[in-house]
């Protein structure tokens, strides 16, 4: 069992206080100290219910920091297939609740595209957090059921970006090559068909969001939103930076294995999950709009979960 942290002490402590009051006073009724108060019971089964550090990569995902995920970044970086990688690591950070996911994922895009979200993060800081993508949905509904892949589009174009959705298809080799096609054109950089100023010349200028069933993938938890940082032609695979850092590392994933984890339905929307690529163009700020003021607000009433008893989205 784990040692319970300081709340639990202070409120054991403070129950055994009381009852060395109330064996000095007269009048006062002494409690049983045959077990700890009922508040203090309450907390100590909150403070012992089974936890996790991390989790295992099933066998088929490699492990970035291992001497073969090595190899494979190194090949890529040296092959021109890993341009979004630099940019994305500088940027990257863990997702600050379990279903945040597809915020932390849009937020570290927002930032690799060095979009600026004209409003302050922490005085007098501008830089884009989980908490300042709050324009389509109230934070607290997102936490309790996470965000669809039309969701995260949304607030894409909601905050200055321009993105193309596309959704898997089961059965349909014309979908997976689309997929194919976009992950080559993202990770070698291909130009875009906008003009880019000089100042933005060196960055990546676009980025990829998968969207996929963890099950699918044989790893705990339902859907998952990840950017993708490259990809290894010689294992025709892709590297997914995994937003949950505090269950999976960074991994490298076969590209087929993603496109058949997107085939799922989502029981949100009944519909597969998928893929959006995404970039900033100099016309962006045309799209800068909340989609309330907008009236076209997908996220504005949040879906029960179908069953009140189904974990968080990536719990």
């Amino acid at each position: 069992m784990l040692r319970p942290h300081a709340p639990v002490w202070r409120a054991l402590a403070g129950h055994v206080r009381w009852t060395a009051v109330c064996k000095t006073t007269p009048h006062m009724e002494t409690p049983s100290t045959d077990a700890p108060s009922t508040i203090a019971r309450a907390i100590m089964k909150e403070y012992t219910k089974p936890s996790f550090y991390g989790r295992d990569l099933p066998s088929f995902l490699v492990d970035l920091r291992t001497e073969e995920g090595r190899k494979r970044l190194v090949r890529t970086l040296g092959a021109g297939t890993a341009v979004p990688y630099l940019s994305l690591a500088s940027t990257f950070h863990t997702q600050s609740e379990p279903a945040y996911c597809g915020l932390a994922t849009l937020a570290i895009v927002l930032n690799a595209l060095q979009v600026d979200p004209q409003r302050v993060w922490k005085t007098p800081w501008r830089w884009y957090a989980e908490e300042l993508l709050e324009c389509c949905s109230p934070l607290m509904a997102v936490k309790q059921r996470g965000i669809t892949l039309l969701d995260f589009s949304c607030l894409a174009r909601c905050n200055g970006c321009k993105i193309v959705t596309t959704y898997a298809e089961r059965g349909s080799d014309d979908e997976y090559q689309k997929l194919r096609d976009c992950v080559a054109r993202v990770c070698t950089g291909s130009p875009p068909d906008h003009p880019v100023p000089p100042e933005r010349a060196w960055l990546p200028q676009k980025h990829l969001v998968v969207s996929f069933s963890r099950k699918a993938l044989q790893q705990t938890g339902s859907g998952h939103f990840s950017p993708i940082a490259a990809y290894d032609p010689e294992s025709d695979s892709v590297l997914v930076m995994d937003t949950a850092r505090f269950k999976y590392p960074p991994y490298w994933a076969p590209l087929r294995r993603i496109y058949e984890a997107m085939l799922p339905l989502d029981p949100d929307t009944s519909k597969p999950r998928g893929w959006a690529e995404l970039w900033w163009s100099p016309d962006s700020h045309d799209i800068r709009a909340c989609c309330k003021r907008l009236g076209n607000n997908p996220m504005a009433m949040a879906a029960p979960r179908r069953n009140a008893h189904d974990p968080p989205p990536d719990e």
